[in-house]
């Protein structure tokens, strides 16, 4: 059996179980590649501000950032130094994080190049806990 089989049957798994676990809510996941939560551990952005990974999928990843990045922006998000995947930046959006503050931060969404990296990343996220 090959190697991506394998990374593809475990990716499978994760779905399932994921699918079986949110299906009796009122906002069962229905998409293809669903989101999941996210802990920063093991996952790193190459870029120049203070981020909030929020939830990561096999075709992208979301955080908050306290600077906007323009669509069309790419950089590496490092996997526990294992691999590196480019991320581009599609939407970017000003939220107010603390309204008693003025404190804006932006919610930043992002589109892996390769989503077979994608599928990885959530299998070893998951291995490791992350997830």
């Amino acid at each position: 059996m090959s190697e991506s089989r394998n990374w593809d049957q475990e990716y499978d798994s994760i779905l399932r179980k994921h699918v079986e676990r949110d299906d009796d809510g009122p906002a069962a996941e229905r998409r293809q590649h669903p989101r999941f939560e996210i802990s920063s551990r093991g996952l790193s952005a190459n870029i120049d501000t203070d981020i909030e990974l929020q939830n990561i999928s096999a075709t992208g990843v979301a955080f908050s950032a306290t600077v906007p990045y323009p669509p069309g922006s790419e950089f590496p998000i490092s996997v526990n130094d294992l691999f590196t995947i480019q991320a581009t930046v599609i939407d970017c959006e000003i939220f107010e994080a603390d309204p008693d503050f003025m404190d804006f931060r932006y919610r930043v969404r992002c589109v892996f190049k390769d989503q077979e990296l994608g599928r990885r990343t959530i299998v070893l996220m998951r291995r490791q806990g992350n997830l």
